[in-house]
Formats: C-alpha cells, structure tokens, sequence
C-alpha cells in the first residue's frame, strides 16, 4: 500500500509539472513548490487515516457525511450573498436585489473561503492523526482527543468568515481603484460592472441620493427591475466631490459605454 501511494503522489507532481508550462528560471521555484505541495497532501492523507480509522466518525460516517454535506446546499448561497452584501452594498452602497446576481453565483463566491477553510480543518485533522499514530496525547479505546472536533469546527467556521471577508473586501478595493482609473472592474464571481455615460431624457427627473453624474463615467452592475443604481464620483456644495450611489429610472436616462481609459464623458448642453 506505501509503495502504491507513493508512485500516485509521484504521478501527481507530474502532471502537476505539466499543467504549468514553465520554462528557465521559473522551474527554479515551481519544482519546490509542486513537491511541497504533493509532500503536504500525502502527509494530510496519511494523517487523516490515523486520525479517523477505526474511531467513532468512521463508524457512523454512512449517516453522518450525508448531514454535514446536505446543509452545504443552502449555507452556500448565504455565504455567497453575505460576500456580496460586503463587496456590492458596504462597498459601492448598491443593494444586492437590485443587480442581476444567481443563486449558482452566490454559491460559486462562497466555494473559495469554505475551500480553504475546509482543507486548513483537514490539516488540523491530520496533525491529530499524526499525533494518535505517534501515541501522544491517546484516550482510552485509541480514538483521539472528544476536543478535536470542536475545535476543528470553530476553526472552520472562522477561517472560512475571515478569507470569505477579506477577499470580498480587497476584490471592493481592486474594483474601485480601476473605476478611479477610468476601467472596467474585473469580474465577481459572475458579476461584472461597465463604465457608463449617462444621458438623461429630460431636466426634471427624480434621482434617489443625487445629484445625477452626467460629465463623469459611472460604474452600472445592470438592472433586474425598472430601476438602475450607478455609482461615481459626485460633486458637492462645498467644491470637494464624494464617491456616492445614485438611482434612477431607467426610462429617464440613456447608457452607453465611455471610452477606454477616460473618465470624462462628452458635455451635455443646457
């Protein structure tokens, strides 16, 4: 079985090697890293069998894997709009209902954080394995420490709350400083803002949190309703513009695209 494993790892790192096409100096730093890599899961397996053979999670796994994964299906989507109350609505102060977002790409948003989180709980996991088959720390019946699993869920539940939030955070601050810069956002899980000029129909149009942004491009998520929120930079009484949210009604204003790299938009006569 060792020598079996062994050659599986061994394979592993290969087509690792071949799925990242490298050439010179960059296999000087892609090599160690690809048997790191293989290393630490072959010392995650071994420890996650020590850990779990013959204990009472394999036992009542036939049960207790369908009751861990079947909540996934719905604390996925609220993960993944919790990420996106974060980036749409503390950062650009754009409701989530009111942008063309999926439940798939709430649950897509929501895949990295928990993914991590689950393989640093599977690490933790295997250091308690490794720690059983090295007879340290062994309770009676050879299982390991009742504590662990608690543990272990705390720290998953936290990790996967803290990369879910700074990630969703510093995708905001990535987003923002391109809309600065005069450039489309890079995408969000599916969601995918455009630098816009706006045109209105007439002088006279209701504008929630105005004034409306006519001379500057303003980032729009879309619509999912008859009204559209778009955000820029507005002018104020005091000379000093701020970064704000707008609404409007989208029968009253006209959208088209700015020019690349160009904040201005084409002056509207008065």
């Amino acid at each position: 079985m060792g020598v079996g494993a062994s050659a599986f790892f061994q394979y592993l790192g290969y087509q690792l090697l071949l799925a990242l096409p490298a050439s010179g100096a960059e296999l000087l730093w892609r090599i160690p890293l690809t048997v790191l890599g293989v290393g630490l899961a072959a010392w995650t397996v071994l420890g996650l069998r020590w850990a779990l053979a013959s204990s009472w999670f394999s036992r009542n796994a036939n049960w207790l894997v369908p009751a861990v994964i079947a909540p996934l299906y719905f604390l996925l989507p609220w993960f993944g709009r919790l990420l996106y109350t974060l980036y749409l609505t503390v950062g650009f102060g754009i409701p989530v209902e009111a942008v063309p977002v999926t439940t798939y790409s709430m649950m897509y948003a929501a895949l990295k954080p928990v993914g991590l989180a689950a393989g640093f709980a599977l690490l933790f996991v295997a250091a308690a394995g490794w720690a059983r088959h090295a007879h340290w720390g062994r309770v009676p019946g050879g299982g390991i420490p009742s504590f662990i699993f608690p543990v272990v869920a705390v720290q998953y539940i936290l990790t996967a709350l803290i990369v879910g939030l700074i990630t969703a955070g510093s995708a905001w601050g990535d987003a923002a400083e391109a809309v600065r810069s005069g450039r489309n956002p890079a995408g969000y899980y599916g969601l995918h803002g455009t630098l816009m000029c706006v045109t209105p129909h007439s002088k006279d149009i209701a504008v929630y949190n105005g004034p409306l942004i006519t001379d500057r491009a303003v980032l729009t998520f879309g619509s999912t309703g008859e009204r559209i929120w778009l955000w820029g930079l507005q002018d104020t009484a005091h000379g000093k513009g701020r970064w704000a949210a707008t609404s409007v009604r989208l029968e009253d204003i006209s959208l088209a695209p700015s020019r690349a790299g160009d904040v201005e938009c084409p002056r509207i006569a008065k």
